[in-house]
Parts: C-alpha cells; structure tokens; sequence
C-alpha cells in the first residue's frame, strides 16, 4: 500500500506528504519554507494528496490523515508509529466505513440505534478489517518487531 501510494503521487506530493508526516499538521507557508518550494507548487501538491484522501485540510492547517498508506509509508520513511496512531487509524476507518454504510455517524447511530449499536460496529470493524487485512497486519508486525526491538539489550540489538 506504502508503495502503490508512492507510485501515485508525484515527486512534490510524495515530498509535501512525507514533511507532512514527519513535522505534523503545518500550514502551506510553513511546508513551502521548510522544503524551499514556491507556495503554489505546494498547493498543487496539497490538492494532489487531498484528492488522493491522504491529507485534509482545516482551517489552513493541512494534516496526514491516520490511513493505512500514510502509516506504512510513515514506517517505510523511518519514522516511528505509536500504538496511538494505530488506534487513530483503526478508528478513522470504522468512522469513515460507518458513514458509508449507515449514513450516519458512529455517534449519531449509537443515539439513534442504541440496541442494535455494538453489533452494527463489530460488522463493520469485520468489513474494515478484511478490506485493510494486508496494510493493518504489517502495520502490527512492524509495530511488534520495533516494540521487541526496543526492549532488547543494546548488545542484542547491534546483533541482530
């Protein structure tokens, strides 16, 4: 997913998203400065990647959203991925599946629906999972293998 992403994008998309997910939400002046490009070019590339549904926008501020391509490209780029940002990513997909399929927001089905609430959110959290099984699992093992990784001694990790 990471590299179907990459393939995607241009190189001033690929450039803006990878600023994006290294410094955080920033605004178009801020990413321009910081990657020395004129602030148009990093509006097209902004436009680019929020058509690919990989950044949003509020209030000026641009931001990587917390997709399955952002986080292996994230990961794939040498930048650590929380368990947070794992979570944030899960429930950016449920929210996202539940308004396709419901119409209505996670919140607003359980206030409408409150009976048939948790069953609706474990078949959908079954959908996501399944259509994102390959990207969310080597997100786990990569998450596990830093988590390891970190836990061995300093001598153990210069041998490995």
């Amino acid at each position: 997913m990471a590299l179907n992403l990459a393939y995607k994008l241009s190189r001033r998309g690929l450039l803006v998203l990878g600023w994006l997910l290294k410094h955080g939400a920033c605004e178009l002046s801020e990413v321009a400065k910081g990657l020395g490009l004129d602030v148009s070019e990093v509006r097209e590339a902004l436009r680019e990647l929020t058509q690919e549904g990989v950044v949003d926008e509020s209030y000026g501020v641009y931001y990587a959203l917390p997709v399955p391509g952002n986080l292996l490209l994230k990961l794939s780029l040498g930048f650590e991925v929380s368990e947070e940002e794992y979570r944030e990513c899960i429930e950016y997909l449920l929210d996202k599946a539940f308004l396709e399929k419901t119409g209505l927001s996670r919140a607003e089905y359980e206030r409408r629906y409150s009976e048939s609430y948790r069953r609706k959110v474990v078949e959908i959290l079954a959908e996501v999972e399944d259509k994102y099984r390959r990207e969310l699992t080597e997100i786990r093992r990569r998450l596990a293998e830093h988590t390891y990784n970190r836990r061995k001694p300093v001598g153990k990790q210069l041998e490995s």
